[in-house]
């Protein structure tokens, strides 16, 4: 509390000021925080998709061109690496490809797909995934640490930021 005092005097009223400012402030951090920003574009993608983005940021950093900034849980459930961030007039969404086997990566204590943890490998299909469906980050670990280059056929290990 001493820390909230700036002069002698009133000091129950500069407590609360100082209280009062902490609160707003955290809650401009929030507000601000929390909007998109498109960042680095790479050119028009097609004219009817849109413009293409490397990077994405609202309350994490998704980075289309780097392997490890890639990777999210969708709301749906799916683990998707993005290939690409289009943003045009109507609309923002991923384009990349989820994986099509996703597995418990363990079931002792607890089923680890209850954390959001999963065993996951298979390529699926390209798909259309909008930002608003992007519910967490994930990193992808390889199960075998000898193949540090990421493809579909490979078993990883997908475990969510806690953001």
């Amino acid at each position: 509390m001493k820390q909230y005092l700036r002069a002698p005097g009133r000091e129950i009223s500069q407590i609360i000021a100082r209280t009062m400012e902490h609160e707003n402030n955290d809650y401009v951090e929030n507000i601000t925080t929390s909007k998109e920003k498109f960042s680095s574009p790479l050119g028009p993608l097609d004219s009817l998709l849109g413009e293409r983005f490397d990077k994405y940021e609202k309350d994490f950093i998704i980075r289309v061109s780097s392997l490890n900034d890639r990777c999210f849980l969708s709301k749906t459930g799916d683990i998707v690496i993005a290939q690409n961030k289009v943003k045009n007039k109507d609309s923002a969404y991923f384009v990349g490809r989820s994986f099509l086997e996703k597995r418990p990566y363990f079931d002792n204590p607890l089923d680890s797909t209850l954390l959001d943890i999963f065993k996951v490998s298979g390529a699926g299909p390209i798909q259309h995934c909008p930002v608003s469906d992007v519910l967490r980050k994930c990193v992808l670990l390889p199960i075998n640490p000898n193949e540090l280059k990421l493809s579909f056929d490979k078993e990883y290990l997908a475990i969510p930021f806690l953001h």
